[in-house]
């Protein structure tokens, strides 16, 4: 699993076919994104995939290299506070979260569970007390 951090993409392509590190982390906050990742789950998934201290040694230089290449540096991750931080971080589009249509074409959306939201919108069972 170590290794997939690098590049969770890698555990199907050879080392060979790796993709950039910024390409990796932009892929990993789009999905968080779209899936409604915690942030601080997030951040903290982005750290893991900066650090060199779980890698294996013979990978420490492949992480060096694409660390340098970088443009900006493990303690601007540290410091965002939202996902929309890191997502401006990483350059990613902040969009809302659940909107992006599935490979099926329909929008899911988890606002149903949301009490405030429906109290907001003046929903069926607004006025009902849980």
């Amino acid at each position: 699993a170590r290794p997939a951090l690098l590049d969770p993409s890698s555990i199907f392509r050879s080392s060979t076919q790796r993709l950039p590190k910024l390409d990796v982390l932009r892929q990993y906050v789009r999905y968080a994104q779209r899936y409604d990742a915690h942030p601080k789950n997030t951040k903290y998934v982005v750290q893991e995939m900066l650090a060199k201290r779980r890698h294996p040694s013979e990978m420490r230089g492949v992480l060096r290299d694409q660390l340098s290449s970088l443009p900006f540096k493990h303690d601007a991750v540290t410091s965002t506070k939202t996902l929309g931080d890191l997502a401006a971080l990483v350059g990613v589009e902040t969009k809302p979260t659940s909107q992006e249509p599935a490979s099926d074409g329909c929008v899911y959306s988890d606002d149903y569970f949301d009490e405030r939201k429906r109290k907001r919108e003046g929903g069926a069972d607004a006025g009902r007390d849980s």
